[in-house]
């Protein structure tokens, strides 16, 4: 499926910190949301993780089923992360942290065919 449409939400209630998602198929495509991600540090993962803490929290909380990788436009320097669930159920998902200079800049979750699109909802 092409995977399209993006659109800026509004978290409710204070602070009003807005987080992006992209659905399949844009405005004309059935709807099913892909991809969330966020940069606010408002947000946290089941485990406590949330963007503008230090990097090192990732391989402290999520450990070996940490993997990392380059970032498109940042380099090595500045890797991008992704949490490979344990649960079946969730093998469709990943988890997804962008750092920079040492701390978590954002995250996202999403199916795998949209974790790793480098534009993400840009």
């Amino acid at each position: 499926e092409k995977l399209g449409g993006c659109a800026l939400v509004a978290r409710a209630g204070p602070p009003n910190r807005d987080a992006r998602y992209r659905r399949v198929g844009g405005d004309n495509g059935d709807g099913r949301i892909v991809r969330i991600e966020t940069s606010s540090p408002a947000v946290t993962t089941p485990s406590g993780v949330r963007v503008g803490q230090p990097e090192s929290t990732l391989t402290a909380t999520y450990g070996a089923r940490l993997l990392s990788s380059p970032d498109e436009y940042m380099g090595p320097e500045n890797p991008n992360y992704e949490y490979v669930p344990v649960d079946e159920v969730d093998a469709d998902f990943r988890l997804m942290f962008s750092t920079n200079d040492d701390i978590i800049e954002s995250m996202w979750t999403a199916t795998t065919e949209a974790a790793y699109l480098a534009e993400g909802c840009s």
